[in-house]
């Protein structure tokens, strides 16, 4: 992202915030773990797929917002992006998943409303904002703090065990991000 925010956007990237870029994603190397993985165990090679093109698809989304000329503000936008997804995520649902069904009960569908109507919504607009108004790099980076922080709160609301690769990556995680935002540009 530090590079993209540099060569297409012509933003600039002080040194520290290239060091603070490095040691968040040493940060996520760390947690996922690759060496510790079975690589011959179903569905460990394809998740870390999933997990970069997630990746990438956010950065994506991240560098295209801050670039956008905007006519309407992401409040305003807000339900129109969630009518399509809806639509595009019934489609690829109907198409993807054709045995697939969702049962049509209140324990179904009452999340699924919560979701789309409140949680979505709720999530989607300030982090379009963030997106807009600080640098690229500050807000990839930044968003890496999300995993770190639902680590800790599964540690502590779930009984996840606290390893040294999730203290050692959730603190690479937590200096690259002091680091990105601290970091002074001329």
């Amino acid at each position: 992202m530090a590079g993209a925010a540099r060569l297409i956007a012509g933003e600039k990237v002080p040194p520290r915030r290239w060091l603070g870029v490095g040691l968040g994603l040493l940060g996520i190397v760390v947690l996922a773990d690759p060496l510790g993985q079975d690589w011959r165990a179903s569905g460990i090679l394809a998740g870390y797929i999933l997990l970069l093109l997630a990746s990438l698809s956010w950065a994506l989304a991240i560098f295209h917002t801050r670039r956008h000329v905007w006519h309407l503000t992401p409040l305003q936008a807000l339900p129109w992006q969630m009518l399509l997804a809806s639509v595009l995520l019934t489609v690829f649902a109907a198409v993807f998943e054709p045995a697939g069904h969702i049962v049509p009960r209140g324990d179904v569908l009452l999340p699924l409303i919560y979701l789309g109507v409140f949680a979505g919504p709720a999530a989607s607009w300030p982090s379009t904002s963030v997106a807009r108004a600080l640098p690229t790099v500050v807000t990839s980076l930044g968003f890496l703090a999300v995993p770190a922080i639902g680590l800790v709160i599964s540690t502590l609301f779930l009984g996840e065990t606290v390893t040294p690769a999730l203290i050692s990556g959730g603190l690479l995680i937590a200096l690259g991000l002091v680091l990105v935002i601290t970091a002074r540009q001329r």
